[in-house]
């Protein structure tokens, strides 16, 4: 028989974590991982829950109401009321979907949806992950990504291009400034 969740059985379910994988718009050594890790313990009348059940994952910009800006249906098996997911699997969590702006996870387990939503938060090291893609103000776009050509000997950079090929000339041409003022006489 199928557990029914009641307002009361929905104040026992306690989620015990969200671990966020922080989905910054920049990266510039690896892709990052576009999933969530879920993890709840699930219980009925105080008494943990066991057996299968759809569990409808939905993450809003507000905490009520609102349009869910995305959604995921999984079939989980409940063992000893506890209960973990990979959330992102079927429709990966991208960056146009943590923006940095906040957002709360609504679950529904077998049609009955649970509340409150739960906040989406970040680990102190992942806040900072928003700017290390950044060089004070400048962003990835502004910087120079790989210089690729070189010089030959006696030959210095004059200029390097927009993908990273460089014009070469001659060492010490073009360095020479105004002539200034003589030094004490020897």
């Amino acid at each position: 028989m199928a557990t029914r969740y009641t307002h009361s059985a929905r104040a026992g379910i306690a989620l015990l974590s969200i671990l966020t994988a922080c989905l910054p718009g920049l990266t510039l050594a690896q892709a990052l991982p576009e999933t969530l890790a879920f993890r709840a313990r699930v219980g009925n009348g105080g008494m943990p829950t066991e057996g299968t059940s759809t569990f409808v994952f939905k993450l809003f910009p507000t905490i009520s109401g609102g349009a869910e800006v995305w959604t995921e249906t999984q079939s989980l098996t409940v063992s000893a009321g506890e209960v973990s997911a990979l959330l992102g699997t079927t429709l990966p969590l991208t960056d146009q979907i943590f923006t940095g702006a906040p957002l709360f996870l609504e679950v529904a387990i077998d049609g009955t949806t649970l509340s409150p939503r739960s906040a989406i938060t970040t680990v102190p090291c992942a806040q900072r992950a928003s700017v290390a893609g950044k060089i004070g103000s400048l962003t990835q776009a502004d910087l120079q990504r790989r210089v690729v050509g070189v010089c030959a000997p006696d030959n210095s950079i004059r200029a390097i291009a927009e993908d990273g090929t460089v014009t070469c000339q001659p060492s010490g041409a073009g360095l020479a400034g105004p002539v200034g003022p003589q030094g004490p006489a020897a």
